[in-house]
């Protein structure tokens, strides 16, 4: 009796002990999103032309080549067409990651990119066997105009390990700079901005 009288009281208290060490270990690992370097998000609440008719015809149709440009960065990623996708950026991009967990990682200069993108990604292509989609949303082109713009979405990247099973790898936003250079649009600057996610 006594012994399962000291089991009960015990266990209760064994239990907190065990989740204030956890607690305790995972406060030193993990870092907080207010104190990571996060990259300037662009206002879209200043965006051009939101709303009324963009009269300009080249403006228009730059518009339509920019979002292009933009959209086709998941699309490179999760068909493994890297060269492609190393050709939307300039040779003097700078290329930031944020997370809660990492602060920040700013990459100068496309040779700088390709060899992170190797060691990342391609050297590790084997390990990442799941289905994985980057998806954008909410694309709003901030600022144009003849030579420069800048753009914001949503980004969503959602993993498919089998077949009747999905989620969602992370969240946040993509800020992306570019300019038209030698006739064509150009990123010069790519940030990226994360967040964990549980959603199943």
């Amino acid at each position: 009796m006594w012994a399962n009288l000291i089991t009960r009281v015990a266990l209760p208290f064994s239990i907190i002990a065990g989740l204030a060490i956890l607690a305790w270990v995972e406060r030193d690992m993990f870092v907080s999103r207010k104190s990571a370097t996060e990259p300037t998000q662009h206002d879209v609440a200043k965006a051009v032309g939101s709303g009324t008719k963009n009269t300009h015809i080249l403006l228009s149709s730059d518009r339509l080549a920019i979002i292009s440009h933009i959209t086709a960065y998941g699309h490179l990623i999760d068909e493994a067409r890297w060269e492609d996708w190393h050709g939307l950026f300039s040779d003097d991009v700078s290329f930031e990651i944020a997370a809660p967990t990492s602060g920040t990682l700013i990459i100068k200069g496309k040779k700088s990119l390709r060899d992170y993108v190797e060691d990342r990604f391609i050297k590790n292509a084997a390990s990442y066997a799941a289905l994985r989609r980057h998806t954008m949303g909410n694309i709003q082109v901030v600022s144009q105009t003849e030579m420069t713009a800048h753009v914001r979405s949503y980004l969503h990247i959602s993993n498919a390990p089998v077949a009747d099973q999905w989620s969602v790898f992370t969240a946040g936003t993509y800020n992306a700079d570019l300019e038209r250079r030698s006739g064509k649009w150009i990123i010069t600057r790519w940030s990226m901005e994360t967040r964990p996610t549980s959603v199943q």
